[in-house]
């Protein structure tokens, strides 16, 4: 669903906004940072963003879900610059709560780490767009917008993404 914010939106609108991307930014920043000071920083720099380009620009924005995506990822990448950081991966809530054993919790502790430790060996690119498209469950046509490039680039990136994320997984992984 896209949503469009006017100048003529009011606070109310604005803090619907907040509501309904505050969670989903969050778990994408967490993806590319590993920092939780950064993560509340960069999302909270993201609306705050938002609220200038509206509020004192009077912009128009077309699309708020790649717009914010988009904010996100930029103050992402400008924290990761300054802090010189290159290798930074944070897996995924743990699953192992809704495991109905403690042998299937263990398996599925091994396998998340199993599964963090290849991403980790993955490029920022790579892991910017598998979190995208797998996490944030966005279409191509929408990580393109987020990503500021073209959907058959998402298509190329994400094949090598997977192809190199498969390269770096054990036998045990493989289907």
């Amino acid at each position: 669903m896209d949503y469009h914010y006017s100048t003529n939106g009011s606070e109310t609108e604005l803090r619907r906004i907040i509501r309904e991307f505050q969670a989903p930014l969050t778990r994408f920043v967490h993806f590319l940072v590993k920092n939780t000071d950064d993560i509340d920083d960069i999302v909270h720099g993201t609306f705050v963003k938002l609220w200038k380009e509206t509020a004192v620009k009077k912009k128009n924005i077309d699309n708020i879900k790649a717009f914010l995506y988009r904010v996100a990822r930029n103050h992402a990448i400008d924290v990761l610059r300054k802090d010189r950081v290159r290798k930074i991966f944070s897996s995924q809530e743990s699953s192992a709560t809704n495991s109905y054993t403690p042998l299937d919790a263990l398996y599925s502790s091994e396998t998340e780490s199993t599964l963090a430790n290849a991403m980790n060996q993955l490029s920022y690119k790579e892991r910017e767009i598998l979190a995208l498209i797998y996490v944030e469950n966005m279409k191509m046509h929408e990580a393109a917008k987020v990503l500021n490039i073209g959907e058959e680039a998402v298509s190329s990136r994400l094949r090598r993404a997977r192809t190199s994320l498969k390269s770096k997984l054990p036998e045990s992984f493989q289907m």
